[in-house]
């Protein structure tokens, strides 16, 4: 049972801190474009904006959170293998 405490810890600790970073990081582009918008029509790099490459970072970071939650989950499995072995015994 202890064990199981560890994982359903470690699941929600995960899935709290990634969720909190998601919706901040998601949301920060239009609360920027609707009180900074001078600063997101900017264009660094010839025509492309703050807003676009803002807007570009949330697919790299979307694909980045998926690939942390693949790998914590992959060791959460183990230790749902080891605890199932336990309550087996």
């Amino acid at each position: 049972m202890e064990n199981y405490e560890k994982w359903r810890h470690a699941r929600r600790s995960f899935l709290i801190k990634v969720t909190i970073f998601a919706i901040v990081f998601f949301m920060f582009l239009p609360i920027a474009l609707g009180f900074f918008p001078s600063f997101m029509k900017q264009a660094p790099f010839g025509v492309i904006t703050y807003a676009w490459i803002f807007a570009f970072l949330q697919i790299i970071m979307t694909w980045i959170i998926g690939t942390l939650y693949w790998f914590k989950s992959r060791k959460l499995d183990v230790m749902i293998e080891e605890i199932r072995r336990e309550a087996v015994e």
